[in-house]
């Protein structure tokens, strides 16, 4: 292998590599505000035209982090999201992310803490990075 063959393949590598923490870092700027209530910090990671699906129930980036803030404060007196397990896949300009999350709440009306756990599975676009869409 050529020295350029070699630094072709570490630059392919390195890019690689950044892709996939701008993605891990993504998710966190988007978990971490949500315990916080901060909706436009939420709104931020998202591409304008994004969707969320919460099993049967599918929000629209406009509406999601209001609506994700009302169940969390009418239901909890606090959350904590906890991201683990990710897995993320990239394809050229696409990539696709798969998590776990445990999700610890103090429930508004007792004083008692919940754990829920959840899988996050999302698709995400180069360009979404490329214009600071989280």
């Amino acid at each position: 292998m050529s020295l350029e063959e070699k630094v072709d393949e570490l630059l392919a590598t390195v890019r690689q590599v950044k892709d996939r923490q701008d993605i891990i870092d993504c998710i966190q700027r988007e978990a971490e505000p949500g315990d916080r209530q901060d909706a436009a910090q939420i709104t931020s990671c998202w591409w304008e035209d994004g969707v969320d699906e919460h099993g049967p129930v599918i929000t629209r980036v406009p509406d999601y982090a209001e609506r994700a803030n009302l169940g969390h404060s009418m239901n909890f007196n606090m959350t904590s999201h906890n991201i683990t397990n990710q897995i993320v896949e990239i394809d050229g300009d696409t990539a696709w992310w798969r998590i776990l999350c445990d999700r610890r709440a103090v429930l508004a009306r007792r004083q008692t803490t919940t754990i829920a756990f959840g899988r996050y599975l999302d698709q995400l676009e180069r360009a979404q990075m490329a214009n600071g869409a989280c």
